[in-house]
């Protein structure tokens, strides 16, 4: 079957079933080259040897202890799937999962592992860029942001919508220079505009990983949803900006 743009709103490609190709591949081999290692149940893994070791495996060891024991009931959305190790994870622990890349190999790769996994019916996967996902009233309760923030053209625009959308945690990776572990001022730059946005960071590891948690009270007021904000933001992905409203909430005692 041939993927064409859908009649949806968002006028995103939606991959959500069967796999989108005449002749389905048998194996990872078809879909490569993989830039995430999964281990597949049949024993095999997509990218063995791997650059940064057993990559994302050793970046979700340190996510997961960050999470509940269980995600179920949760909404989780994954921007820049890949090839969805994340995605598979997640919904392995009970999570409905949106998965979201530009790229429709990588769609592809990600579809097709959630096929292997049995986890298809947990598991959705758009074609769609970051800045798209404005146009969207979904909200999430975790937003998985990582390893996409240094390829943008507008990384703070992409950050803000994020934010927007994630009702509890954000987990956010910037890899914000070429050598991301060695710029000291980058944990502290990025630590500043998380907790402007509304996050208290509860976690952030060497390398980059911050894990956020929704502030509970009015005053931090993420700067985001201020109306000046909101209409820039407007401004910048179009008409169809779909703008989240959040009521202030009492201060506690």
């Amino acid at each position: 079957m041939r993927i064409q743009r859908t009649n949806d709103p968002q006028d995103e490609q939606l991959f959500d079933g069967p796999a989108n190709r005449a002749a389905q591949p048998k194996t990872h081999h078809d879909f490569g080259p993989w830039f995430h290692n999964l281990h597949l149940p049949d024993g095999d893994q997509t990218s063995p040897r791997h650059p940064m070791g057993d990559y994302p495996a050793s970046a979700w060891a340190k996510i997961r202890r960050a999470l509940p024991e269980s995600l179920e009931d949760w909404s989780v959305l994954n921007v820049g799937c890949n090839g969805g190790y994340f995605c598979l994870e997640l919904a392995a622990l009970g999570a409905r999962v949106l998965g979201c890349d530009r790229d429709p190999h990588c769609v592809h790769q990600a579809q097709w592992a959630a096929e292997q996994f049995g986890l298809s019916d947990r598991i959705k996967f758009r074609q769609m860029h970051v800045y798209e996902i404005a146009r969207s009233a979904e909200r999430y309760d975790l937003v998985l942001f990582m390893g996409a923030f240094y390829e943008l053209r507008y990384p703070a625009l992409a950050l803000d919508i994020m934010a927007e959308r994630a009702d509890k945690t954000l987990i956010f990776q910037p890899f914000s220079s070429i050598s991301p572990f060695k710029n000291q001022n980058s944990a502290p730059m990025q630590l500043s505009t998380l907790e402007g946005l509304g996050f208290e960071v509860s976690s952030m590891g060497q390398d980059e990983i911050f894990i956020c948690q929704r502030h509970p009270d009015s005053s931090a007021l993420p700067q985001a949803w201020d109306p000046q904000c909101a209409a820039e933001i407007a401004a910048a992905v179009g008409p169809r900006y779909h703008r989240i409203e959040r009521p202030a909430r009492p201060l506690k005692n």
